[in-house]
């Protein structure tokens, strides 16, 4: 593959694992990660260094809890949340002065839901206490599509009262486009 390929490599097993990991490692086009399958398909071993089991975590154990209690809350006994807000006062706007967009009140029902898990005291039954932990900053990521919507949330855990909290907040770059128009 040239260094001027930026189609994604088409092989498959652990191949394609070597292919993806040389194309993210080159100075190739890598921000169309999303078309290389291994970055959506591949196991969960990738990420655990093998050490996945199936008992669950203390702290898994108290957000499934919290989750479970959350009306509105769609379950699929995954420790995950994805937030997605509609409607006139929920668009997206450029951050400050940059090009990056962010979403007011999506920003704002993120920095609302940490504070509820950060806050969050599990019930359990005295010999239990051992499988049940309260939720740490450490164990937060946020994840942004944009730039400006990562700052705009780090700023209101801070104006929060959230200013020692941890949490770390990703954001990716997506140029994959239609019409001129990123998805």
């Amino acid at each position: 593959m040239s260094s001027k390929d930026t189609t994604p490599p088409s092989s498959t097993g652990s191949t394609e694992r070597q292919i993806c990991r040389h194309w993210q490692s080159s100075k190739s086009n890598w921000r169309k990660h999303k078309s290389c399958s291994t970055m959506i398909c591949s196991s969960p071993e990738t990420f655990v260094d093998h050490g996945i089991t199936t008992t669950l975590k203390p702290v898994a154990k108290t957000l499934r809890q919290l989750f479970r209690q959350m009306s509105g809350v769609r379950r699929n006994e995954r420790n995950r949340i994805a937030i997605d807000v509609s409607g006139l006062e929920a668009k997206s706007v450029k951050y400050g002065s940059s090009t990056s967009l962010c979403n007011h009140e999506e920003a704002r029902l993120v920095v609302e839901l940490v504070t509820e898990v950060l806050a969050y005291e599990p019930t359990f039954d005295p010999k239990d206490k051992d499988k049940f932990a309260r939720v740490l900053p450490s164990n937060i990521g946020i994840i942004s599509g944009c730039k400006g919507q990562m700052r705009l949330i780090w700023s209101l855990l801070q104006q929060a009262g959230n200013e020692i909290v941890e949490i770390k907040t990703f954001y990716f770059i997506t140029v994959i486009g239609v019409g001129g128009q990123s998805m």
